[in-house]
């Protein structure tokens, strides 16, 4: 018996930091059978929100790495050595701008999802969701003129949804309901706090004495809503937690692109489709357009390069495009 009373005092705060680190703003699921102390909880989840969020600063670099790697692995067939060729011939720059530019769909959707979920969540400030309509608008307003057609309606119908119905697991935690009248929160069911939960039962017990017992009741309640998640600390969560689903789900979904398709010509008249990594025509490898073969530049000379250019299409044109006839620019080929 002593064990499992000191299990289900250990239990709230194990779930709590688990809950705070993989779904930070969804509520635990609890049953009316236990009771918890909601305000050493609550104390706990907001410094770890706030520890975390902290630490995402340094974390999220090193993420995006990762998963860069990753996705460069994935395209190159699982081949190591060629994943490694060519990130050896590939500056530090060259780098971070070919993942940032191939993830700014990513980026600028989860923050437009984000900010609508904010925005629409009643349980934030109004100032907050004022901050957080003008974000969503703004980014909206830039995917629509710099992402293709398919990406902004779903973008606009993803916000629209989450503006309107914000899920519960991106939902900030409602606030306690201070200033109920005490007869109506005598009402079934019986409170989560350890020591509402107490109050609660002898106020049904003790009639003579609730305006005493209700007097400790709204103490407790203002000190457990004291150490609950502001509205700017929740609002940052459901941010980032927008942006690094939508990043992590596109570096492994969408192929990074670290160099541009072109068509090359090799000074022995062979002409062929891929990407060139090297600062250089004579330093650096060739890589066909499969990901597959691979040329070494010392050993061959380039003769001409030009960017590949394709019509665009239902995928890829833009909504402004959409409304115009684009033809293919001098100093493209068709690849």
């Amino acid at each position: 018996m002593v064990k499992t009373r000191r299990h289900r005092e250990r239990q709230p705060i194990r779930a709590q930091v688990i809950r705070a680190l993989v779904w930070p703003l969804r509520a635990p699921q609890r049953t009316s059978h236990h009771s918890w102390d909601l305000e050493a909880v609550t104390r706990e989840e907001r410094e770890v929100r706030t520890g975390v969020l902290s630490a995402g600063v340094a974390l999220l670099p090193l993420g995006a790495a990762l998963l860069a790697a990753l996705n460069l692995l994935q395209q190159a067939h699982g081949d190591s050595r060629l994943t490694l060729a060519i990130l050896q011939n590939l500056s530090l720059t060259s780098l971070a701008f070919g993942v940032l530019f191939g993830l700014s769909t990513a980026v600028s959707a989860g923050l437009a999802i984000g900010f609508s979920s904010v925005s629409g969540d009643r349980s934030m400030p109004p100032s907050v969701r004022r901050a957080a309509s003008i974000g969503s608008t703004s980014l909206l307003l830039i995917t629509f003129y710099t992402q293709t057609a398919t990406v902004f309606i779903s973008a606009l119908g993803i916000c629209y949804v989450f503006w309107r119905f914000p899920p519960k697991w991106l939902r900030a935690r409602d606030s306690l309901t201070i200033g109920m009248p005490f007869e109506q929160w005598l009402e079934p069911p019986e409170p989560e706090d350890r020591v509402l939960r107490q109050l609660w039962q002898r106020g049904r017990q003790e009639p003579s004495h609730l305006h005493a017992i209700s007097q400790e009741v709204v103490a407790r309640q203002e000190a457990i809503a004291r150490h609950r998640a502001p509205g700017l600390l929740a609002a940052a969560w459901v941010v980032v937690w927008a942006i690094f689903g939508t990043y992590g789900y596109s570096l492994l979904t969408t192929p990074v692109q670290l160099a541009p398709l072109e068509s090359v010509t090799f000074s022995s008249g062979q002409q062929v489709v891929g990407y060139v990594f090297s600062g250089s025509d004579s330093d650096g490898i060739f890589v066909y357009r499969d990901m597959r073969g691979v040329q070494h530049l010392k050993d061959v000379k380039i003769k001409s390069r030009e960017l590949c250019w394709s019509p665009p299409s239902i995928f890829t044109r833009t909504v402004v495009g959409t409304f115009s006839h684009e033809t293919r620019p001098p100093g493209r080929a068709s690849c």
